[in-house]
């Protein structure tokens, strides 16, 4: 019986022993630079970049590195990854299960650029990175990796030349063989326009393509924004949408004609790039509740015809369909409403260089055309909805945009002149009208 406790206890002995000397060869092991470079290698698959580590510190289940760095391969949607800061919570029962399971994966800043379709198609034949050769399957550690999720408290995410986050909130997680990415706050750049505060966002990145969903922005006091789409799917390299609601024009307008439209404004667009030529975007707008004032026209407009309301004029209605195709845009349906003034129907072309041409239906009410004699009888000759109307045709370009209506109006009150002054002649007495003639004879040396 001495022999069997004296064994028991040997036994005991060498299982202590054991797993003292297995769990320091685990922890020697974590703390190895093959280790480090297994880890390093499992990530840049997961991008599908090469990426590296800084030197781990381990405490307890918690591991730190100040950085990890990665550079896609070519052809793929991820250039860089820059993150600072990264620390990972282990769960070390995953062990006897066969994986390395990382919790949650913490990270103070991170510096992501991602490429753009056309980026992707430049470099996809050029050669990548070598990949760190794998390490070889250990027989007693696991060789797989799961991670629940990663979160990001400062992050900035470059995509291509054209937008830019900065400052955002970034929760990230797999889903099947891809990643969701959840963002909040921060602003969003956009190349020549005001940025955007980022309410939420979530975008998925699958098989190199990125679909962007439930995307809100904010711009200004009221402005709502939302973005949907895919960038370098099958089918086009990207297929984006953009809708907007209560956006005021001081927010949006250039600053030409901020100070001169007021607004709101809503509308739709759709952008689609097309292989080997340049994208192409549709859509329309609309504002209401707007006011044009400050155009040097609009003072003379208003001098002409005796009518101030012209200098500050109300609009009630501006709207139309638009379509951009890489040189022009072409607005069709264009409609603007002062009501009790003056209304536009038509469509017009803006083309390369800001060329410019169209065609519209000018209605104006009868008394803004009062005090100008000849116009409602030879210009605007049809009477419809409360308006008088007329057709205009516009050319030049934006600089010094050119119209045939006023020659219409000065050929029309010139002659109406003339057919007033021959009526009053033909109305007059004979000896009247014989006086006049002596005074012409008189005169006419001394004219030209």
């Amino acid at each position: 019986m001495r022999r069997v406790w004296i064994g028991l206890g040997i036994l005991f002995v060498l299982l202590v022993a054991g797993i003292l000397g297995l769990n320091l060869w685990v922890h020697s092991y974590l703390r190895s630079e093959g280790f480090r470079k297994l880890v390093a290698a499992k990530t840049g698959q997961a991008l599908k970049a090469d990426a590296s580590y800084q030197p781990f510190d381990w405490a307890g289940s918690s591991v730190f590195s100040q950085s990890l760095t990665a550079r896609g391969e070519s052809g793929t949607p991820i250039e860089s990854f820059d993150a600072e800061q990264v620390r990972a919570n282990v769960d070390w029962k995953a062990i006897f299960h066969g994986a390395w399971r990382v919790d949650r994966i913490d990270i103070v800043r991170l510096d992501l650029k991602i490429r753009s379709a056309m980026q992707q198609a430049a470099t996809a034949g050029e050669p990548g990175p070598t990949p760190e050769p794998q390490p070889p399957k250990r027989g007693l550690l696991p060789n797989r990796f799961e991670l629940d999720r990663v979160d990001v408290q400062n992050a900035n995410v470059a995509i291509g030349a054209q937008a830019n986050i900065r400052g955002a909130a970034l929760k990230v997680r797999p889903e099947g063989s891809g990643w969701v990415f959840d963002g909040s706050g921060g602003k969003l750049d956009l190349v020549s326009r005001q940025p955007l505060d980022i309410g939420s966002f979530r975008v998925r990145l699958q098989q190199g393509v990125v679909y962007l969903t439930d995307s809100e922005f904010h711009l200004g006091a009221s402005g709502n924004l939302k973005a949907s789409g895919e960038i370098g799917g099958p089918d086009a390299p990207y297929d984006v949408s953009l809708e907007w609601q209560n956006v005021d024009s001081a927010d949006a307008l250039d600053a030409a004609w901020k100070n001169r439209v007021n607004g709101v404004l809503s509308g739709k667009a759709r952008s689609l790039g097309r292989a080997g030529k340049p994208p192409l975007t549709t859509g329309n707008f609309q504002l209401i509740d707007g006011l044009l004032t400050g155009l040097p026209v609009q003072k003379e407009i208003a001098q002409f015809t005796r009518s101030p309301q012209f200098e500050r004029m109300p609009l009630q209605l501006v709207s139309g369909d638009f379509t951009y195709d890489g040189t022009a845009t072409t607005v069709k349906n264009f409609v603007a409403e002062s009501q009790g003034l003056l209304r536009l129907e038509g469509n017009f072309r803006i083309g390369a260089g800001g060329s410019l041409e169209g065609s519209f239906r000018v209605g104006v009410t009868a008394q803004s055309l009062q005090w100008l004699p000849g116009s409602q009888e030879k210009v605007f000759t049809v009477s419809e909805n409360g308006y008088l109307w007329t057709t205009v045709k516009i050319g030049g370009n934006l600089q010094n945009p050119t119209e045939d209506l006023s020659r219409r109006l000065a050929t029309a009150m010139g002659q109406q002149m003339i057919d007033t002054g021959v009526e009053i002649i033909q109305n007059t007495p004979s000896n009247a009208i014989d006086a006049v003639k002596k005074a012409v004879d008189i005169l006419s040396p001394l004219l030209p």
